[in-house]
């Protein structure tokens, strides 16, 4: 019973920990996007180059795939700890308030 109870802690915990992360990865989304925007007003006022808008821009792109895939890993551990407790129609997924739309 102790096995039990500790496998179900631990499958809880990975849940808590993936959403925290994928809250923590949006976050970041949101930080590289506020430096586009700082960018591209430097850019019109002469201040930066072209190359640092592109720099920016991929760095919103590869924050936006960190998302996508934290947001993959909290539904992977969400149906595991579904199948853990035999329930598949029980909601144990901690829904996240930002989702991204990808364009």
């Amino acid at each position: 019973i102790n096995n039990t109870i500790l496998n179900a802690a631990y499958k809880y915990f990975n849940l808590l920990y993936a959403y925290k992360n994928y809250q923590a990865r949006v976050e970041s989304l949101e930080l590289a996007k506020d430096i586009l925007n700082i960018d591209k007003k430097k850019l019109s006022a002469g201040l930066t180059s072209k190359d640092t808008i592109k720099q920016s821009e991929a760095e919103v792109a590869s924050r936006k795939e960190d998302v996508i895939k934290a947001y993959q890993t909290l539904l992977n551990i969400s149906d595991e700890l579904k199948k853990y407790y035999n329930d598949i129609r029980a909601d144990y997924i901690i829904k996240p308030d930002y989702i991204i739309e990808i364009k």
